[in-house]
């Protein structure tokens, strides 16, 4: 999927909606915030200096990663796919976008020179979107949680000093 039609889109959606809200009455000013729904575990790659992605979009569901989860799982102590799901809260699994970006580190060449001079940047489609609505490489924790790249540990302690 391409990441520049996917922000079009996202753009056309949002000018559509705010020109309906107008034939009823209700000014873009009345807006006061929005919100991002998407596929997770979808993962995008972009080179930090041009703001271009540096290969398409890997959704969610694509397989190509499949080899290797199956062999992550067989260099764990256990292996089981289970191996960090104590410390990440997921299974070594296909889905998760951290074999899909080591996969794109492993095979995409201009993944591979981004990343060799400093430019790589990855993250799930909302922070993609949100890069290119607003400059800035952000996700929230929801989405981090699908990467197999965040640990529940500063979550936990995290809530355990709000008290």
């Amino acid at each position: 999927m391409d990441p520049i039609e996917i922000v079009n889109t996202v753009k056309e959606c949002v000018i559509k909606g705010v020109e309906q809200l107008e034939q009823l009455g209700i000014s873009s000013q009345e807006i006061k915030s929005v919100g991002i729904s998407n596929q997770r575990e979808t993962t995008v790659v972009w080179d930090s200096e041009t703001g271009q992605p540096l290969y398409n979009a890997i959704v969610w569901l694509d397989s190509r990663t499949s080899t290797l989860a199956e062999e992550s799982i067989a260099r764990t102590k256990s292996r089981s796919k289970d191996e960090f799901k104590e410390k990440t809260g997921l299974p070594i699994h296909p889905y998760f976008s951290a074999l899909k970006l080591r996969w794109l580190m492993e095979n995409v060449d201009a993944v591979k020179k981004a990343k060799a001079e400093g430019r790589l940047r990855f993250g799930t489609v909302d922070s993609w979107l949100i890069y290119k609505l607003t400059g800035e490489h952000v996700t929230d924790v929801t989405n981090a949680s699908r990467t197999l790249l965040l640990g529940k540990l500063p979550l936990l302690l995290r809530k355990i000093t709000a008290f």
